[in-house]
């Protein structure tokens, strides 16, 4: 079995309001971009 990270996002350290799922979805959406993979 082989591992590649191919993309990664994040978001900065500290205390958020946003629910742990809108984070999840902001930081996929980075994620997504800078392995030039398309979401749709």
């Amino acid at each position: 079995m082989k591992t590649a990270i191919v993309g990664w996002g994040h978001i900065p350290f500290g205390r958020h309001s946003e629910d742990v799922e809108t984070m999840i979805i902001e930081v996929a959406g980075d994620a997504l971009l800078s392995a030039g993979v398309d979401a749709t």
